[in-house]
């Protein structure tokens, strides 16, 4: 695709020593979570950090992201790269257990965490001084109203903008046909998509 900023999600520790020097070869700048995101970058980095979307407490894990600078030309521009948390809480509503994975999960669907994390990056993006580029893994139905907020502060989902085709991301499990959009680009109103092309399968499992 000769991209000059890649964002990884589930980077996860058996492609380290198989992909990561490779990758590094040809995206020297980077910056991560551990385990998780990645953003790479041929521009070179201003400053990368990791970032709280929502802080750890003693009944749930916390859920960091990456957020990088980079200078494009002589414009700073802030990227974002996230996997935010599945809507999914630690207890069946009503203490019903099927044994069914799918009604099992909507028994223990819960969007409260997720949902926070979202109101923290909108914040975020809102008092951004340089324009922003955000993109992962949000286990966000497309149809879900919660995105309407990055939408209220000027922020442009790529495949709503420019997109064609089926466009759906989840779940992947060839020959099943995805039918949620969980993964997404925005972009503030700073940039103008041109392009947005949905990859090929290329795993055992899962989204990415």
């Amino acid at each position: 695709q000769d991209a000059d900023i890649l964002i990884l999600q589930e980077f996860i520790d058996d492609n380290l020593d198989s992909q990561l020097p490779r990758l590094l070869a040809l995206y020297p700048h980077h910056t991560y979570v551990d385990g998780n995101v990645r953003i790479l970058s041929r521009l070179p980095m201003l400053d990368g950090e990791t970032i709280w979307l929502q802080d750890p407490s003693p009944t749930r894990d916390g859920r960091l992201a990456v957020r990088a600078v980079v200078d494009l030309d002589g414009q700073a521009i802030t990227i974002y790269g996230v996997h935010l948390n599945v809507p999914r809480g630690t207890k069946h509503h009503g203490n019903i257990v099927t044994g069914i994975d799918t009604l099992d999960f909507i028994l223990r669907y819960d969007e409260s965490n997720r949902n926070a994390q979202i109101y923290n990056l909108v914040e975020r993006i809102r008092n951004e001084q340089y324009p922003v580029i955000l993109a992962g893994d949000f286990n966000t139905s497309h149809t879900s109203p919660i995105l309407g907020n990055l939408s209220a502060i000027g922020m442009v989902d790529a495949f709503r903008a420019v997109g064609t085709g089926w466009g759906m991301t989840w779940s992947h499990q060839p020959p099943a046909l995805p039918l949620i959009r969980i993964d997404y680009v925005w972009a503030s109103s700073d940039f103008i998509a041109r392009r947005f092309h949905l990859g090929g399968f290329m795993g055992a499992d899962g989204s990415d």
